[in-house]
């Protein structure tokens, strides 16, 4: 339910919502996990791809912002993670 309240925001999005982007990358983080932990590799996979593809807009938009940078390294490594979990080493090799 977070994710649609946020992704409603953001279709429409106030002037500087990069605040709600960054919380939405969040959200999507902690949908992986919980995804992961209950046995849906294909959701963790999809929520992390979805976060990480959230942080780099907001690190290509603000290339001084250490903290978007290291949040989307965090969350590149996540995507390998659940890619590599789900036999796709392939893919997480090409993260």
């Amino acid at each position: 339910q977070a994710v649609a309240d946020y992704e409603r925001v953001l279709a429409a999005p106030p002037p500087d919502a990069d605040d709600l982007r960054s919380t939405l990358a969040m959200v999507l983080t902690h949908q992986a996990t919980v995804a992961q932990a209950t046995g849906d590799g294909a959701g963790a996979v999809a929520a992390t791809a979805r976060a990480a593809a959230t942080l780099d807009t907001l690190a290509r938009r603000h290339p001084a912002n250490a903290d978007y940078r290291i949040e989307l390294y965090t969350a590149l490594g996540a995507l390998r993670s659940a890619l590599a979990a789900e036999g796709r080493t392939d893919s997480a090799l090409a993260v």
